[in-house]
């Protein structure tokens, strides 16, 4: 399996790359210090380049599988291709991706298989987000504001649109704006011009809940060092529909 760690290392590969690149690299840099920094722990207190080096090598072992329903065929896969160290600098490691891996860190890639394997892009959104632990991490951040009262209460259009479930792209040069503007159409739709397309991803509560809600706060829920524990929520509804979810949690 993964450690924890090396899931750290994905995270972190994440931060590096623009998932919606449109001419993305088949590798990337992983520079040891800036991943400490990432990590804002100090060499003396973790591991060493080179045991840092073979948990970044150890990713090539790493396997995933899916079943396309459309071929009824089931798809086998490894992310990282290869792992080396830079001539230049031994404090940094060139990871090239694998052909499976490339399409769950790019949106071009993801398209493309798709198309070509008679599949709709949300049959691998999925795993694809699976791997973005980085709307775990912000999901956990959310609610750890609220340790206080151990209550939070948010729209589901909201909090999909804070995590990255709900983006607004721009059709003239299909980039995600910044963050805060994200937000800003959120709570203010003056300046939502049609220029941009309102995308959602996991659509169906029900993918939502599946795909990404219950499994993170089951880690969560799993995991004695966090500090906040026993998280649970309820959701409320505007007829057939569900609008607002109740989070509850201890500190």
């Amino acid at each position: 399996g993964v450690t924890e760690v090396q899931k750290e290392i994905i995270y972190y590969l994440q931060t590096l790359i623009d998932f919606h690149d449109h001419n993305p690299k088949e590798d990337i840099v992983f520079n040891y210090d800036d991943f400490l920094k990432y990590k804002k722990i100090e060499k003396k207190n973790t591991f060493s380049v080179a045991e840092t080096f073979m948990m970044c090598d150890g990713l090539r072992s790493i396997n995933g599988v899916f079943y396309n329903t459309n071929t009824k065929t089931t798809v086998f896969f490894n992310i990282i291709d290869s792992v080396s160290v830079s001539d230049e600098n031994p404090n940094e490691f060139r990871i090239k991706f694998a052909s499976m891996g490339k399409v769950f860190f790019f949106e071009k890639f993801a398209i493309d298989y798709a198309q070509n394997n008679k599949m709709s892009y949300t049959q691998i959104e999925s795993s694809i987000i699976d791997l973005k632990g980085d709307k775990r991490k912000k999901l956990f951040e959310l609610l750890s504001q609220f340790k206080a009262t151990g209550i939070y209460r948010v729209s589901l259009e909201e909090l999909k649109t804070l995590l990255g479930f709900i983006v607004f792209v721009n059709e003239k040069d299909k980039s995600l704006k910044s963050e805060q503007l994200q937000l800003q159409f959120l709570f203010d739709k003056s300046n939502l011009t049609e220029e941009y397309e309102r995308v959602e991803y996991l659509i169906r509560w029900a993918d939502f809940k599946r795909v990404f809600l219950d499994p993170a706060i089951a880690e969560f829920n799993s995991n004695e060092r966090l500090d906040i524990s026993h998280i649970s929520y309820n959701t409320i509804k505007n007829g057939r529909k569900i609008t607002s979810i109740h989070f509850s949690f201890q500190k």
